[in-house]
Parts: structure tokens; sequence; C-alpha cells
């Protein structure tokens, strides 16, 4: 598996995927999660001039974050690579947006796997705009960016991930190197089908990971990507404009019923508005209830198709 890298952004990824064992480097802008990490784990730390630390904000390292993190993407990226962070704090949405890019800009296939939590006003203010931005830049970009969206629980970080680190599990297995009958331009184009002639999209497509043959789901799927048993069919129902389909390794089977056979990885688009109109909701509910007047997002302006707005920088970073 040596085609692929994770990349663990920010203090929430570090509790995320402190017990993962795959390959894994953890930037932020400070230490304070470091003994969450074991010896052997590679924690690159902005230097910020200061002590550390982005307090929420996602303007308080902008310039340092965007300056420095080109250079250990350059050093640490693979063919594929998987971008976990939480959208809803400081610095780790903002680290995203600069890794996304640029491993956009290097040609590298990324994945986003994102948690938020919109539990206060900054959060889901700070999600909106992650969500708004990355949609930005993808667009920008020409590219499809599949982003995996988990909501995080108030039970804690570890209740909350265990979905999001089961599949990264399992992505990371579907897009080995090592599965047989998917080859390189497999993996790429699963992952940005705007690539295929056929398909003149971009922007953010939504990901999920389903066992079974009979996919029953919401959403438009765009790309399919099947791993089954040989001599079964990799067509699982998702109407997908872009199959691809390789031979089910035993090792990514399914742990808790052998008789899921099959494992797809779906992206299809029409989720992604839906998660930030219910933070626009939030963000109402919670200026009608706060005396605190801040200039933070405007709610009937912050839709996925909306343009970039005066608070964005040139490569639709939102403030």
């Amino acid at each position: 598996m040596n085609n692929i890298k994770i990349f663990a952004l920010g203090g929430a990824a570090t509790k995320m995927l402190r017990t993962i064992n795959l390959p894994c480097v953890h930037i932020d802008t400070s230490t304070s999660e470091k003994s969450f990490l074991g010896e052997n784990r590679d924690l690159r730390v902005i230097n910020t001039g200061h002590s550390g630390g982005s307090g929420g904000s996602r303007g308080t390292n902008v310039d340092a974050i965007m300056a420095q993190t080109p250079v250990i993407v350059d050093e640490e990226s693979k063919d594929i690579n998987i971008v976990v962070f939480s959208s809803s704090g400081g610095s780790g949405s903002t680290i995203a947006h600069s890794v996304v890019s640029s491993l956009i800009e290097a040609g590298k296939s990324v994945i986003c796997f994102v948690s938020y939590n919109p539990d206060d006003l900054n959060r889901a203010s700070n999600t909106v705009k992650t969500l708004i931005g990355l949609d930005n830049l993808s667009r920008d970009k020409g590219v499809t960016l599949p982003l995996f969206p988990y909501m995080a629980s108030s039970k804690g970080f570890s209740e909350g991930d265990k979905q999001l680190t089961s599949d990264l599990m399992s992505i990371f297995g579907c897009y080995s190197e090592d599965v047989v009958s998917v080859d390189f331009m497999d993996r790429v184009h699963s992952l940005n089908p705007s690539l295929m002639p056929e398909y003149d999209g971009n922007g953010i497509l939504i990901g999920e990971v389903f066992y079974g043959y009979n996919w029953k789901g919401e959403g438009t799927p765009i790309s399919c990507l099947t791993l089954a048993e040989d001599g079964e069919s990799d067509n699982i129902g998702t109407g997908a404009p872009f199959i691809f389909s390789g031979i089910l390794p035993d090792g990514i089977k399914s742990k808790d019923d052998d008789s899921k056979p099959s494992i797809s990885v779906i992206y299809k688009g029409s989720v992604l508005p839906s998660v930030i109109s219910k933070c626009n909701d939030l963000i109402a509910k919670y200026k009608r209830s706060s005396s605190i007047k801040m200039a933070s997002v405007e709610e009937d302006k912050m839709r996925v198709d909306s343009s970039i707005s005066s608070t964005a920088k040139s490569n639709g970073f939102v403030i």
C-alpha cells in the first residue's frame, strides 16, 4: 500500500486517528495534541510566530499555513492522499484548504474525510465556510473532490468517529495498488470523473462506503468503484455513469457479516447543500439567541453554488 498517504490535520484529526495503524503525517499549528501520538508518529508543526494554535479562527494563521504547507505536501504526498480534518475548528480546516489546493496543483488524487460539529455559532460558521471554500477551490481547479462528511457525536471524538475510521480503513484497502484489476488510471478517474470525456462537472462529490450488491440509497451517483468476488457482477444498481471494478481481497471483506462479499465506494451529488442548509439554520438560531454582533456567515447567501464572497481569498479560501 505504498500509493496512499493520510494527512491528519489539526487537533481533532490527531484525536480521531491516534490509534490508526496506517501511513500518516500529522500537521498542526501547535503541539497541544502531541501526547496523543506515539513515538513513531510524524508531527509537522506550522511555525506561526507565536505559541501556536488558531483559537477557532480560520484567519489567525492563514498566511503562515498557506506559505508552509506546500513544502510538506511535496515531501509527504503519494498518488492518493486522504485528508482528514474537522471543518469546525480553526487550524485543521485552514490547513486542509491549503493541503488540498497543493495536492490538486501537483496532479495528485485527493479524498477528504471531514468531521463537523456545528454546536456553537463559530463552529457552525467555520463548517459552512470550510465546505464553501473547498467547493469553490475544486470548481476553480476544474476537478471533482470526493468528500466524506461525518457529524460529530455529542459523546465525544471516540464515539463520533468510529464510522469515519471504519470507512477510512475500507477506502484505504479499496484504493491500494495491490487490488487486482484496478489499475492506476481506474483509481484516478473514479476519484475525479471530470477527467472523463463524457462528464463536464466539477466541485464536491459526497462519498459513501456500501457493502452488498443492492444499493438503494439516496443522491445521484456519479462514479462507483466496486470490489466483488471473482465471477460476481460489478453493477450494484447505482445507475452511475462511471463504474470501475476489481477483485475483492480477503483482507477488506466485512468483518461483521461474511454474507456481504462486495464493497463499493460511491461518489454522488445532492447531499452537501443540505449539510450547509442545516448549519445555516443553526447559525440563524445562534444569532437570534445571542447579543454578540459578528461579521460572520450571512445565511441567505452561503450556498454551494454561490459566487465567491467578498470574504474569500483569490484561491477560494473563505475567512
